[in-house]
């Protein structure tokens, strides 16, 4: 039988709310991906607002998205093809502004 069975009111609120911030502690000692949206939030929230909310959200989603597909070996392929292609435009541009000299 539980502990906090029969505890009501007051008393029952403060345990739950006890409970809540560990695990909040937790994830955030824990989890690089909470830390990141943590800090993002911190960054856009104050100036976007709500919408600087959704951008922290769509950018921590996509940052583990991509990171994922680091850690499987049959998935590493797609990582390094995904990095090459963020990273071409760069590569053109050089290659262009050599390509004038």
């Amino acid at each position: 039988m539980s502990p906090f069975k029969g505890q009501t009111g007051l008393k029952r609120i403060l345990n739950a709310a006890g409970y809540s911030l560990d695990g909040l502690r937790t994830a955030f000692y824990g989890e690089a991906a909470f830390r990141q949206l943590v800090l993002l939030n911190l960054l856009l929230i104050p100036h976007y607002g709500g919408e600087g909310a959704a951008m922290a959200t769509l950018i921590s989603y996509a940052m583990a998205s991509y990171a994922a597909l680091l850690v499987h070996s049959k998935t590493r392929p797609v990582f390094f093809m995904m990095t090459k292609s963020f990273f071409s435009p760069f590569r053109y541009a050089v290659s262009a502004v050599g390509a004038m000299r």
